[in-house]
């Protein structure tokens, strides 16, 4: 027995303690003029324990030093060890403890060589103290610990006692920072620090509800939100130009510049792919430095192109009041428009050796040399039915076969014409046969200049104009026999009376100064000033200024005319069809050509 004296061995022990501070008293402060009691930032975590050492009689042991063995319990009896003053929760072991007179002891738990208390989970209203004196059994029953007053204030953070819920309009932790002063280095009303490193499972906070976590900031800083991020202030994201934003929600809201014309949406080097808009896009003085493609049906007002550029630009109608610029690689119905100095143009010439070339200028197709003549349904002079020469020295074109058995017939079938000889020279008309059919009246030289009149004195020379003596004036056959010719024309027909036309035709002008009436008029290369119809028909004719309700124009030639809208089949440019470049519309050079297509040429 280890009480010092024998006569101790029957002694039965008793403690009469007292614990006066049990628990971890964080702070006990009483500021002057303050009613509320804070946690200090430190405590002594240490426990002071006073007790009484009494015999079996009730008698105080005498004074010295006593072997007791200190530990703590989770239960009031059996339960867990979670301390014990020395040794291990396994294997505890006393420790010395001077006994004063009267019994009389004092001591504080965790201090000194003892084992701190700093593991103890002291957030548990069961924690109980077992005492053994030297070799006897632990004392019974075990002391619960209680709590010191200001002990309460653990379970207060800032005066708010903490909870588990509260009722509305009160919080469950509430952090205040009261000094009303400017801070000199870092201040903050909460502060929160991990040595965590996992990127995946440390986090400084981690708020959660029944469903998992809505709001995470992990140790990196990243933070994670399920609900709405609502920033009543100005908002900077991101420090660099190498920081990315990427939106995965749509935006149900106006984005709006806070200064006009001062930012951009992308940059030159940097720009958005696409642009879609259901509504309207405006732009005051909008400049585009790249492609503009615009796939649907579009308004643009007031469009200003310069120098623009455009790759399979598609235009249902296409006003222009003005000029229009063109690049030269403008395409008409999916071909190249062929220009007048030659770009774009068919290659022209169809013989191996090149013999001809064609100027754009002055859209003239000639042989390459001067010597070369022109042979049609043939090879030579000789053998071809109708040929072009030009006499070098005379500059004097002959036109028709030499040495060839054939007619040259002009507007009439060959049997109407016995000769083959057809000659035009100076101002004077030769002709070799009959003016008219070969029955006609009028016979070799029947027609000659002078004051000799023939056919019974029925065209007379009077002060040198011919008088046609007869009540008509007729040829033999109806609609064969020409009045002048296209060289030599008629200057002007005087009547008093009717003249009346089955399907006459004027090659030039007509001017008609009175009022008239005209039925099934046609018109070719005709020319007026303010002619009225109710029906006018042509087929092809051209008007200073044309007005018209309704009408059918086969070929319509303008000459600077304004229109809002116009249709046409086919585009003549100065009287020529547009030439593209897959060869529609282009002339054919060769042999394969025809004398119209090189009379239309010039």
């Amino acid at each position: 027995m280890f009480l010092g004296a024998t006569r101790y061995n029957s002694l039965k022990k008793f403690i009469k303690t007292s614990i006066l501070v049990v628990g971890i008293l964080l702070v006990i402060v009483l500021p002057a003029g303050k009613d509320q009691i804070f946690a200090a930032q430190g405590i002594n975590e240490q426990i002071n324990y006073q007790g009484k050492l009494l015999t079996s009689a009730g008698v105080p042991v005498t004074s010295g030093t006593y072997s007791i063995r200190f530990s703590l319990y989770d239960a009031e009896s059996a339960g867990n060890r979670v301390w014990t003053a020395s040794g291990s929760v396994g294997s505890p072991s006393a420790i010395n403890v001077s006994v004063a007179e009267n019994g009389l002891f004092s001591i504080l738990l965790g201090s000194g060589a003892q084992n701190s208390l700093d593991g103890v989970d002291w957030n548990s209203d069961s924690i109980y103290l077992g005492v053994t004196v030297g070799s006897d059994s632990e004392m019974t029953p075990r002391k619960r610990f209680g709590s010191a007053a200001q002990a309460f204030n653990t379970q207060s953070w800032n005066g708010y006692r903490t909870a588990s819920s509260v009722t509305s309009g009160a919080e469950v932790l509430k952090l205040v920072q009261t000094g009303e002063n400017a801070a000199s280095s870092d201040r903050s009303t909460l502060l929160l620090s991990t040595s965590g490193t996992s990127d995946t499972y440390d986090y400084l906070i981690k708020a959660i509800n029944a469903s998992g976590a809505v709001f995470t900031v992990s140790r990196q800083g990243n933070v994670t939100t399920t609900g709405n991020l609502a920033v009543s202030g100005q908002t900077i994201i991101g420090d660099a130009t190498s920081d990315v934003v990427t939106f995965n929600a749509r935006i149900a809201s106006n984005i709006v510049a806070t200064t006009n014309n001062a930012f951009d949406l992308g940059s030159s080097a940097l720009s958005w792919r696409n642009i879609y808009a259901s509504g309207t896009i405006v732009g005051v003085d909008a400049s585009f430095s790249d492609a503009l493609t615009v796939g649907g049906l579009s308004s643009l007002q007031a469009l200003t192109f310069t120098n623009a550029t455009g790759t399979n630009v598609t235009s249902t109608n296409l006003y222009v009041s003005g000029i229009t610029q063109l690049p030269s690689n403008t395409l008409v119905g999916g071909q190249l428009v062929c220009l007048a100095n030659g770009t774009n143009c068919p290659v022209t010439g169809g013989s191996s050796d090149a013999n001809w070339a064609w100027n754009s200028v002055t859209d003239v197709i000639r042989p390459v040399t001067s010597t070369n003549n022109v042979a049609i349904g043939g090879t030579s002079e000789g053998t071809s039915p109708f040929f072009f020469r030009v006499n070098a020295t005379t500059s004097r074109l002959t036109i028709g076969p030499s040495g060839y058995a054939a007619e040259v017939v002009i507007g009439a079938s060959t049997s109407s014409i016995a000769n083959t000889a057809f000659q035009l020279t100076g101002d004077d008309l030769f002709v070799a046969g009959n003016i008219g059919s070969a029955s006609s009246i009028y016979t070799n030289a029947a027609l000659v200049a002078g004051s000799t009149s023939y056919a019974n004195g029925v065209i007379t020379n009077a002060g040198g104009e011919m008088v046609l003596n007869a009540t008509g004036f007729a040829p033999s056959s109806n609609n064969i026999t020409d009045l002048g010719s296209a060289l030599n024309a008629w200057r002007n027909i005087y009547a008093s009376g009717t003249i009346a036309g089955v399907d006459a035709s004027f090659s030039n002008a007509l001017t008609v100064s009175g009022l008239s009436s005209l039925q099934a008029l046609t018109f070719t290369n005709a020319t007026g000033t303010n002619v009225t119809s109710t029906n006018l028909y042509a087929t092809l004719a051209g008007f200073a200024s044309f007005i018209s309700t309704s009408g059918t124009v086969s070929e319509f030639n303008f000459t600077n005319a304004t229109g809002s809208r116009l249709a046409v089949t086919t585009l003549t440019v100065g009287g020529q069809s547009v030439c593209l470049a897959n060869g529609t519309n282009c002339a054919v050079s060769g042999e394969s050509d025809t004398l119209l297509s090189v009379t239309n040429r010039g």
